[in-house]
């Protein structure tokens, strides 16, 4: 349906199809499926985050980058437009009611693009097929297995067991992700079934209050996937370990950093970098510091390591 025709079959349009469902119901990870699966079918496939028009802007950049044409939206487009070649452009997360997410389709009869949102008004922009299709919430029963199967339940499954889960799943809407963030946590041990629900309710309050404080209005939607992810990382900091402390720190670090732009190369580099160059750096940094304060005549006491040279110590340990 949006694979490339046969070149005897070649149908001289454009493909587009839209995918409508909640978050947390597999949109984004259908397309990556679809993508993976279906990379020999094309050309080349490209990514756009829709989230906003800022995202969209900056994801045609990249593209632009590619095309080695000039760095703006209108000319990455017009270089897939003219691309001779099948290929797959996915506009992900077009959830934003204000924004006209065709202003982002390029122009030619080789694109095929796939686009996920939350916005059933979005259906009319499909082509080809059925044009659209919803990603619906998992039926009880397949809800109910998936969560215990990621909660690592042993087989058989008790009746107390499936009651939990049936309860645990309703307040979770049936979405996949949320089910599995669920099992992830049962099988840690951060929580339980039993207390699931209750773990998962003080979690919400959690982000609700803080949302409240920072003057933003959280999307209530969005309940089912921010709570669980809450609560892992508040159970992280109950954990009396150093590894707890760093997945914490490391966390708040990514946080800063937009999803498209972390680079698996800053991890391998800072793995790979000389244990005695590094030592030598930090030396170097703290005898700058040490001379600053002495000139103003205050004397500067060892302090402990800080979270980042923590994490950054870390990663070289383990590389070495």
């Amino acid at each position: 349906m949006l694979l490339p025709a046969s070149a005897s079959n070649h149908e001289k349009k454009q493909k587009r199809f839209i995918l409508v469902g909640l978050g947390g119901s597999g949109k984004t990870e259908f397309c990556r499926k679809f993508a993976e699966q279906n990379q020999p079918s094309f050309w080349g496939v490209f990514w756009i985050d829709a989230s906003s028009d800022e995202t969209a802007r900056h994801s045609y950049r990249e593209i632009s980058h590619i095309g080695g044409v000039d760095d703006n939206v209108k000319a990455a487009m017009n270089w897939l437009a003219g691309l001779a070649h099948p290929w797959l452009l996915i506009i992900d997360n077009a959830d934003d009611p204000n924004m006209q997410v065709e202003n982002y389709f390029p122009g030619g009869e080789r694109g095929h693009i796939l686009v996920t949102t939350r916005r059933p008004a979005l259906k009319h922009l499909g082509n080809v097929g059925r044009r659209f299709a919803e990603l619906e919430r998992l039926d009880e029963i397949e809800a109910h297995d998936l969560l215990l199967k990621h909660a690592q339940e042993e087989k058989p499954w008790t009746e107390t067991a499936r009651t939990l889960a049936k309860r645990i799943t309703e307040v979770l809407g049936y979405l996949p992700l949320a089910v599995v963030c669920a099992g992830r946590a049962i099988a840690e041990g951060i929580t339980t079934l039993a207390e699931y629900i209750s773990w998962f309710n003080h979690s919400w309050d959690r982000v609700r209050s803080h949302s409240r404080r920072s003057g933003r209005d959280v999307d209530e939607t969005n309940k089912n996937v921010f709570a669980p992810y809450e609560a892992m990382l508040q159970s992280l900091g109950h954990e009396n370990s150093q590894s707890a402390q760093d997945a914490i720190e490391l966390l708040k670090l990514l946080s800063l950093l937009h999803h498209e732009d972390i680079s698996f190369e800053i991890m391998v580099k800072a793995a790979r970098n000389s244990p005695a160059e590094e030592a030598q750096s930090r030396k170097k940094v703290d005898e700058e510091q040490q001379h600053l304060l002495v000139g103003k005549g205050t004397n500067m006491a060892m302090k402990g390591k800080t979270w980042r040279r923590t994490i950054r110590d870390g990663i070289i340990q383990a590389g070495t």
